[in-house]
């Protein structure tokens, strides 16, 4: 196992949450979200090299089921026949 050093925290309070604070420590996350507009959030707590994070919104749900059923062998017309499944019970 290798020898991995982690940041210690000192500092529980809610001043390490300010967002002028997460600027400073280029750890505040940001992206835009179609329903909730700019998202602000906590980012990757730490510096890797030239690493820089990118930060977006998730996959709403289902919009990625048909690339992972791909992904998991199933051809379009299982995929189809799964859907059509769902939908005959309502779940759909």
């Amino acid at each position: 196992m290798l020898p991995v050093e982690l940041p210690e925290i000192d500092d529980y309070s809610p001043q390490a949450l300010d967002p002028d604070e997460l600027i400073g420590r280029e750890m505040l996350a940001e992206y835009e979200h179609p329903a909730f507009g700019t998202v602000r959030s906590v980012g990757l707590p730490l510096h890797l090299g030239d690493f820089t994070p990118e930060y977006h919104r998730g996959p709403a749900l289902g919009a990625d089921t048909d690339a992972i059923l791909g992904d998991l062998g199933y051809d379009d017309a299982r995929i189809a026949e799964l859907e059509a499944l769902l939908k005959a019970r309502g779940d759909g």
